[in-house]
């Protein structure tokens, strides 16, 4: 027996038969490596999915801050927020994009992807065409204009809604397969207020 195999300790007590460990013990190591390896996954997998969540989260905030800035009646402010909404939204798609799949599960990086191609997507349309009416309130939003408001609206809800949805099931998935729960998001007050 070796200088190494005499002093080696299980936890603290020697092994017993010559430095050999028995059955029990090759299991309880194998069971509290699984463990530690587990550990690493999730914690692992919990990072990756705030990442998704804090890169959303950017765009979220611009969102808000735009619809915000629909309330004013100034062109000019309104204009410059969808520009740095759509700045955020190319940053933030590019960020996502450089993320790779997470131990070959893709569900939840295609669920982002997809909500953010939505969001470059109501940038260049629907927010740009909301605020091409505002801008006509100076010489007067006719019916047809607010008519058309509403209809942008829901066209955005019910997309978004069945992105939303999707997003949420990949997150449920991926914290359910790596062993995390999902907090709830701290924007949701301020986008229920939209």
């Amino acid at each position: 027996m070796t200088l190494f195999q005499k002093n080696l300790l299980f936890f603290g007590q020697p092994l017993k038969n010559g430095g050999k460990m028995n059955k029990k013990h090759m299991i309880f190591l194998l069971i509290i490596l699984f463990i530690l390896a587990s550990c690493g996954k999730s914690s692992g997998a919990l990072r990756y999915n705030d990442k998704i969540i804090n890169i959303q989260s950017k765009v979220i905030n611009k969102i808000i801050i735009l619809t915000q800035s629909m309330k004013s009646g100034n062109t000019d402010l309104m204009q410059r927020r969808l520009e740095e909404l759509q700045e955020q939204t190319t940053l933030s798609a590019n960020e996502l994009s450089s993320l790779d799949e997470f131990e070959g599960g893709n569900e939840l990086f295609n669920a982002a992807m997809d909500l953010f191609e939505f969001y470059e997507s109501i940038c260049k349309n629907e927010f740009q065409e909301m605020i091409d009416i505002l801008a006509r309130s100076q010489s007067g939003i006719t019916a047809m204009d607010l008519s058309r408001m509403q209809d942008l609206q829901k066209i955005i809800q019910e997309e978004e809604s069945g992105l939303d949805r999707n997003l949420m099931t990949a997150q449920n998935n991926f914290a359910k397969r790596y062993g995390f729960r999902i907090g709830k998001n701290k924007l949701q007050k301020k986008i229920d207020n939209i």
